[in-house]
Formats: structure tokens, sequence, C-alpha cells
């Protein structure tokens, strides 16, 4: 398990994939909330 993690760690495209991938996260919970909302109101 210690050696996954330092191979993900050390990899330079799970370095740039990393961020995009939390960045398009946040930006589909921030949509899913903001349709909740406007579905209720």
């Amino acid at each position: 398990m210690h050696v996954l993690v330092k191979w993900i760690e050390s990899d330079p495209v799970f370095k740039t994939l990393g961020p995009l991938i939390v960045g398009i996260g946040i930006l589909l919970l921030v949509s899913l909330i903001l349709y909740a909302l406007g579905y209720l109101i």
C-alpha cells in the first residue's frame, strides 16, 4: 500500500491530473447544490 502511495505522489501525470480531478469534483458538487436549490425555490 505504501509503495502505491509513493508512486502516485512521484507520478508527474497524477500531479497534473490531481488538481484537475478535484476541480471538476468541486464544480460538479456546486452545480448539483445550485440545481437542488433552484428546484426547491
